[in-house]
C-alpha cells in the first residue's frame, strides 16, 4: 500500500507521520454515478479519526451526497456521489487535516479532539498547545452532534451504554 505524509503536501522522505494514500474506484454509470474510496477506514484510522468525519468533510466540500458503511461482506467504504479522482480527494482530505488534525502550532497531528458544550477544542500532545478549533465550519456542527469515542477512532453511541433505572 502507497504511504504519503500526513499532510499529503509535505516532502520530507523520512517524515515519521505516514497515511495511505487515498484509492478511489468509479463504480456505476448515468444517474447513479459513484466513487469507493476503498481505504477511508485505514485512512481515517492512521490520522486517527472517525472514518464518518472525513466521509461528511468531503460531501461538505464536493456538495455531493456521502456515506459510510461498514458491512460484513462489503467491508469498509465510503461512497460519494459523482466521479471524482484520488488526487482531488487527497488535496481535499489535506484541508481537512488543517482544520482538525493538524496541530495550529507545531503542525504535527498529535491533536486530541475534546467536544463540550457545544464547541470543539484540543490538545496538542507534542507542543502542548490547546485551544478552540473551526467551530464555524459545517463539519464543526457534525462533531458537535456526533463526537467521537474516547479512543477518537469511533463515534460516541449513547444509544449502545444503556439507561441504568
Amino acid at each position: 500500500m502507497a504511504m504519503c505524509n500526513i499532510p499529503s503536501t509535505n516532502t520530507d522522505p523520512s517524515y515519521r507521520y505516514k497515511m495511505p494514500k487515498i484509492i478511489t474506484r468509479k463504480e456505476s454509470s448515468g444517474n447513479g454515478k459513484q466513487t469507493c474510496i476503498v481505504n477511508m477506514g485505514d485512512v481515517a484510522r492512521a490520522i486517527k479519526r472517525p472514518p464518518q468525519y472525513t466521509t461528511k468533510w468531503f460531501e461538505i466540500e464536493f456538495g455531493l451526497k456521502s456515506n459510510y458503511t461498514n458491512k460484513k461482506g462489503e467491508g469498509e467504504r465510503s461512497l460519494v456521489k459523482g466521479h471524482q479522482d484520488a488526487p482531488v480527494f487527497q488535496s481535499s482530505l489535506d484541508k481537512f487535516l488543517d482544520k482538525y488534525v493538524l496541530c495550529p502550532a507545531c503542525h504535527l497531528p498529535e491533536i486530541n479532539l475534546i467536544v463540550k458544550k457545544k464547541s470543539i477544542s484540543a490538545k496538542c500532545m507534542a507542543c502542548g498547545w490547546t485551544g478552540a478549533l473551526d467551530n464555524g465550519h459545517k463539519l464543526g456542527n457534525y462533531i458537535i452532534k456526533n463526537p467521537p469515542d474516547e479512543s477518537g477512532l469511533n463515534l460516541h453511541d449513547s444509544a449502545a451504554e444503556g439507561v441504568d433505572g
